[in-house]
């Protein structure tokens, strides 16, 4: 299990702060994946939440992912 947090704009992965990831919308998320799951978020950030992530339809199961994007 991972616990997933995003909490006055940071994110945080197991209580730890991820560096570089700053957001202004207020989002607060605080949910844990088990280890076969993914959380998914956009790489654009002002659309963090609007976008089909995993803040919109939770986290993916790895068995229903059906390619990677690099």
């Amino acid at each position: 299990m991972e616990k997933i947090s995003i909490r006055r704009g940071s994110l945080y992965i197991n209580d730890k702060i991820i560096k570089d990831f700053k957001i202004t919308q207020n989002i607060n998320i605080d949910t844990e994946i088990s280890n076969n799951s993914f959380y998914v978020l956009s790489d654009n950030l002002k659309l963090l939440g609007n976008a089909c992530d995993s803040i919109l339809i939770g986290p993916i199961e790895k068995n229903k992912l059906v390619a990677v994007i690099v």
